[in-house]
């Protein structure tokens, strides 16, 4: 057993996190949070305020609770400063002594820096990469899809906010890009989460890991959406 933190924990997808590390009572777990919850804790784990601006003192942090592993499921999508929080940690987490592995918040496509250009950032996802190259932190990025949730909400459990992408089965619209039998990779969240915590028992890690739940194409889904929904065609 040693001491898992998971930045962001409060948030989407380190809540589910959370909850299948706490669930699995292998590990010790903390959550680092910018404002620490009223109830002083998430989903059973105790929640510890820290200041993503200031290195020294998350690495004080990290070595007064003995912390092992860094799982970060900070939120990097629209805010430079999210990606700027993240460095910071693996900052901290390549100076702490007690620190040996950190996996960061990335949960996405192979990120290259050949898709720049394309979606500026994905820059954030590689300057995290960048500082754990300059670090002797083992980690490991999870690569994936699409989660299966975006498709089934309100309806299936989750803690992942809204996010319509091809397909908006509630709203029974879709827009497909390319010819929709393109093939893609789904999983839902707590599966991933399952993974996560499962991956924290190799004894090795690899730079990267592909995660797919099924394979499958939005044709086939979109034609799944209109078997249910009778006579209400997308």
């Amino acid at each position: 057993m040693v001491v898992i933190a998971v930045a962001g924990g409060a948030g989407c997808l380190g809540r589910t996190i959370v909850e299948e590390l706490v669930g699995q009572g292998k590990h010790k777990v903390i959550v680092l949070s910018r404002k620490r919850p009223a109830e002083g804790q998430v989903m059973g784990a105790p929640a510890i305020e820290v200041d993503y601006n200031d290195v020294d003192s998350m690495q004080r942090v990290l070595e007064e609770h003995k912390v092992h592993t860094v799982i970060s499921a900070i939120m990097i999508l629209k805010e430079k400063a999210a990606s700027d929080m993240q460095v910071n940690l693996i900052k901290a987490a390549g100076k702490s002594r007690t620190t040996k592995r950190f996996m960061p918040s990335e949960y996405s496509i192979d990120n290259q820096p050949s898709i720049v250009h394309i979606a500026p950032n994905v820059q954030w996802f590689l300057d995290a990469i960048d500082a754990l190259k300059e670090t002797d932190l083992e980690y490991t990025r999870l690569l994936l899809g699409y989660f299966i949730d975006f498709y089934g909400m309100p309806h299936v459990k989750t803690h992942l906010f809204p996010f319509k992408y091809a397909l908006d089965v509630e709203a029974k619209e879709a827009t497909l890009s390319g010819t929709g039998d393109e093939p893609v990779s789904m999983i839902y969240s707590v599966d991933f989460a399952k993974l996560v915590v499962a991956a924290l028992d190799l004894e090795v890690w690899k730079e990267t890991y592909s995660v797919i739940g099924e394979t499958t194409t939005f044709n086939k889904m979109l034609r799944k959406a209109e078997q249910l929904l009778v006579g209400l065609p997308l």
